[in-house]
Order: structure tokens, then sequence, then C-alpha cells
């Protein structure tokens, strides 16, 4: 038989409606925290005979049973604080587990075990890394000098981004991309004394991105200045650009390489049927 409905305590909740779209199983969920989302297997089970909803923390790898059900019986929770409960709901109908408004620590491999009366068990494992996300980075110049008899300066930026989790730093001159540097966070550069010279940092995570830019003018003593969205924007064109040229090559190498339809063949007249 399918698995029944249990009257549930009230900050356990039934309604499908809650939890409509469950996410993949075996396969990396990335979230960021503040957010609701779903984990339970793609179709529901029939003739259950009792299931197990399990995890493993990143902060406790101490794993432990968050709902626990077996026919016949009444739904089971594990001790749990007061304020879990207010983020954590479960639909028993459809075996799902809603996460509501997640947290960092809430970061972990959870499972769904299930027993089907024919004694087969079907394992569900969900890898849920969720993140905050990264706040806006601060920019510096550390260091500006020149270096002697070439007209050029000696610059050391740094860039740190508070927040968040995973954090990725890219770097551009203008709207070229730069490789990343051995210190991620430090960029070491030469550049001309006579030129002005517009250098940004981007720092992202799988949920969040933000940028903050510098402009270095001439002088190997200039002040450096912040600069808003134009920098950013001067990048994100570069690539479309970069982008666009790459698929019309690839369209008309593909043209190329396509060999030519034969036409039609000519009808023949009456006579020629004849």
């Amino acid at each position: 038989p399918a698995v029944p409905m249990l009257s549930l305590a009230p900050f356990l909740l039934a309604a499908a409606s809650s939890c409509p779209a469950p996410l993949s199983p075996d396969g990396p969920v990335v979230r960021p925290s503040g957010t609701a989302f779903c984990l339970g297997p793609g179709h529901t089970p029939t003739a259950v005979r009792s299931f197990d909803w399990k995890v493993q923390l990143c902060s406790n790898p101490s794993p432990r049973v968050l709902f626990t059900w077996k026919n016949d019986s009444r739904l089971h929770h594990s001790h749990r604080n007061a304020s879990d409960y207010n983020r954590l709901n479960f639909s028993i109908k459809e075996l799902r587990l809603l996460l509501k408004a997640a947290q960092p620590d809430d970061s972990g491999t959870y499972s769904l075990e299930v027993t089907l009366e024919n004694s087969t068990v079907r394992t569900h494992r969900f890898h849920v890394s969720v993140l905050d996300p990264v706040g806006k980075p601060e920019l510096q110049l550390l260091e500006q000098t020149a270096a002697l008899g070439s007209g050029k300066c000696r610059v050391t930026l740094n860039c740190s981004a508070s927040g968040g989790g995973d954090v990725t730093y890219t770097w551009y001159r203008g709207g070229e991309w730069i490789p990343t540097p051995r210190s991620p966070f430090r960029l070491e550069e030469q550049i001309d004394a006579n030129g002005w010279h517009i250098y940004t940092c981007n720092v992202s995570n799988p949920v969040s991105w933000a940028h903050q830019s510098l402009q270095l003018g001439q002088g190997c003593g200039s002040a450096p200045q912040k600069l808003g969205l134009l920098p950013l924007l001067t990048i994100i064109v570069v690539l479309k650009l970069t982008l666009l040229g790459t698929l019309t090559g690839v369209c008309v190498w593909r043209r190329g390489r396509k060999p030519a339809e034969p036409g039609p063949e000519e009808s023949l007249t009456v006579y020629e049927d004849v």
C-alpha cells in the first residue's frame, strides 16, 4: 500500500504545495543562505515499509536521524533545537524534506533510505552546500614605487572580501583578464608611469559576486580613485564580443564543411517522357 498521510505536529507541514519541486539526488545542491529549497526522490515510491531521513553535517561529522517512520506507526523525529523546527518541514505523503531559510550550518550530506515491502532498500543522497553571499570587496593600493631607469611603476594591489564561502578572485586590467597570481587576493604589476590604468577585482562564489575598481593616474605617486560600474560594463562587453566572434567562426566553419545539397531533378517534357 502507498504511504498513508499521518497526523503531524504543527511544525511539520504535510502539504505538498510547500515542497513542489524537489532537487535531484546524487548531485551537488548549492544555495544561498536564507533561501528555501526541497529535497526528495524524483518519484514518490509506493508500497513503503519504512524510511529514514538522515544527515551528516559538515560542522558535525556524526550522522544523525532527522525523521523515521515504519508502516502502521507514527512519525518519529530526533531531538533538535526548537529554532531548527522553524526552518525544517516534512511532507510524509511525498517523502520530501523542506529547508526554510537555510543557513551555512545546514551544509552536509542528506540521505533518504526507503525500504519497500519486498525488502528492497533505495537510498537517495543530497550533497548540500549553503553559502553566504560575498560582500563588496575592498581594493587597496599597498605599494606604488618607481622602477629605476625604466619609466615604469611597481604597484601592489590587495583585494579582500568579507562573508561568503568558497570565494574565487578574478583580476582585470581595463577589460583584459589577468591570469590568477600566486596569491589570488594580491596582484603585483609593472605599469607605464605616464599612462592611466584601471584595475578591477571581482570576487565570487557559486551563489553571488561583487566587484571593486581602482584607477591609477599618471606618475608613481598619484593617488588611486575608486570607480563604479563602468569598468565592469567594459569587461562584460569585451566578453560578449569575444563569445560572439567565437560562435560566428564556428558557424562559418561548419557551413564550409557541409556538402552542397543536390538540386531537384529536371522534369521531363511530355515528348521526352513518351
